[in-house]
């Protein structure tokens, strides 16, 4: 029974992990290769050929058509995988039931909250750059109607992690659904528009304080979000948040547009927003009444990829544990004692030399499980590198001469590379233990069949002991090295995401201009990326960079 057990845990192993091909993609995205982007997605030997990786195909070849400004086929694509994310929303049976039995890697990827609503960020600029083609309101609605999908889909999210400090909320979707109300310019769309913009601004200090991109003391506001409800916006900010540059350029920004759009079509609001922001009303000095009719939003580099990171569980710990399923309870009690035994003494098995905490540990968590004593197990989890954002953007503005007219910031947005470490770290956490006990199970089985196979060749003295120990090691390592093929991370996730987009706009009068964006680091010499030269009419506009 036991043999058999085992074999059933390792059906289906893991085939390629695909590794080698995202790189390939990525490296084609970064040099703008696109035939080579378009071979690996395409074709008999299609990255996300399988089924059960359908999202991740729409989203890879959404975004190739985008990046080549091929608006319409990226937006049908788009529009296909936001269909398909909802349909997966409902989790399969089938497949969840597969994913639980062998690896998280044979379930269907139905993407991550952040690359779903990047999708739609993405699927409202194809709007927008069809109107901008068409210059028809059909196309300027439809990216409305996109904001109002976007933010609809981030309520639900929301709703769902309340006391966790994950993705939950997008800047991006309250600072550009702000804009694309602007461009609409009905009395009430400039009315929703001021609404986000106050949104937006509270949407930095709630949620983005998690990440260092925003905030030096993103590991501490993370620690204690759950207090959070009980202390108030004010103390939160006070105790909680140390901004960047880049968290100051963005707060300066959003005050600054709310008290101007404010005085333009709210007056009687201006003095609650100075109150709010505790500043005064020379801190924001009167400017000509100008629209602002270019807007620009340019999206940097590619968010990193996530990789297996080593966890440790202990053997016992792992059965013993009261969430534990009725099947692996009912082994834990044939195995605790005689099993762990035999693991730690004839196998080998023993615990890491020091405790590990497993994937989390920068969300604050004090976890550490393995066992103390007894035989204890490793494995793989999904983890993402957190490389906080440190570069700053300015715009800069030249005319037809080359004499520079206007110079602006170019704020960061959204990082999508630090929303994505803690995200996937958040997940890992709670991962741990559902993974962990299929493991342990696993194991458990692998021991079992070992433990049979020493009782068997080990002689009723004990006389062939050395034999049937070193038996049992082949066996075992044998059967644990399938088990590690089988449970292999899930390391799937969308290739090409961009790792961060910045967002800015200004008034210029009809004209020709050069345009520049000069990034600067904390060490080395500014980077210089010239756009052009753009025509730029009375009319507002939205212009699309990717960097």
């Amino acid at each position: 029974m036991v043999k058999k057990l085992f074999v059933l845990f390792l059906i289906a192993a893991c085939a390629s992990s695909g590794l080698d091909e995202r790189a390939s993609l990525r490296s084609a995205f970064a040099t703008k290769n696109w035939p080579q982007a378009k071979s690996i997605l395409e074709g008999k030997d299609a990255l996300y050929k399988d089924e059960k990786n359908k999202l991740l195909d729409f989203m890879e070849r959404g975004h190739l058509a985008h990046a080549q400004e091929q608006w319409e086929e990226s937006a049908q694509l788009f529009k296909q995988a936001l269909e398909l994310s909802d349909q997966l929303y409902t989790v399969s049976v089938s497949s969840k039931a597969a994913a639980a039995v062998i690896n998280d890697s044979s379930d269907v990827y139905y993407g991550e909250a952040y690359e779903i609503a990047t999708i739609h960020l993405l699927q409202t600029i194809n709007h927008l750059m069809l109107w901008k083609k068409s210059n028809s309101r059909d196309d300027l609605f439809r990216a409305r109607a996109q904001v109002v999908a976007w933010n609809k889909f981030l309520e639900n999210r929301a709703n769902e992690t309340k006391v966790a400090p994950v993705f939950k909320d997008d800047l991006m979707a309250k600072l550009f659904g702000a804009q694309v109300h602007e461009l609409v310019a009905s009395p009430s769309d400039r009315q929703i528009a001021l609404d986000l913009y106050v949104d937006a601004r509270e949407v930095l200090i709630k949620n983005y304080g998690a990440y260092p991109s925003f905030n030096a003391s993103s590991k501490k506001f993370v620690k204690d979000y759950d207090k959070f409800p009980k202390l108030g916006m004010q103390k939160v900010f006070k105790d909680y948040i140390v901004l960047t540059k880049a968290g100051e350029d963005l707060k300066d920004h959003l005050e600054t547009t709310i008290i101007n759009l404010a005085r333009d079509i709210r007056k009687s609001r201006v003095a609650n927003y100075l109150k709010l922001f505790g500043k005064s009303d020379k801190d924001f000095p009167k400017v000509k009444n100008e629209v602002n009719n270019v807007k620009i939003i340019a999206s940097f580099g590619q968010a990193p990829l996530k990789k297996g990171e080593t966890q440790y569980i202990g053997l016992t710990a792992a059965l013993e544990d009261p969430k534990a399923s009725k099947g692996a309870k009912f082994l834990a009690g044939i195995s605790a004692v005689a099993l762990t035994f035999f693991a730690a003494n004839k196998l080998g098995l023993t615990p890491p030399p020091s405790a590990w905490s497993p994937a989390g540990t920068r969300l604050g968590m004090e976890m550490s499980f393995a066992a103390a004593k007894g035989a204890s197990i490793k494995f793989d989890l999904p983890n993402v590198e957190n490389i906080p954002v440190n570069e700053t953007r300015e715009l800069i503005v030249y005319d037809e001469a080359g004499k520079e007219i206007k110079k602006v910031n170019l704020p960061l947005i959204q990082p999508v590379g630090d929303i994505a470490a803690q995200a996937v770290a958040e997940k890992t956490v709670a991962r741990y233990w559902r993974v962990g006990l299929r493991l342990a199970l696993k194991h458990a089985a692998a021991i079992a069949a070992s433990f049979a196979t020493y009782n068997a060749l080990k002689g009723k003295k004990n006389d062939n002991d050395f034999l049937a120990r070193n038996a049992a090691v082949f066996q075992y390592l044998a059967a644990a090295k399938g088990i590690e093929v089988s449970e292999r991370a899930d390391t799937r996730g969308w290739a090409t995401l961009p790792e961060s987009f910045n967002l800015t706009e200004l008034h210029l009068s009809p004209g020709k201009y050069k345009f520049n964006i000069v990034e600067q680091t904390l060490s080395g010499p500014a980077k210089t990326s010239d756009l052009g030269l753009w025509e730029i009419t009375a009319s507002p506009s939205v212009y699309y960079v990717n960097l």
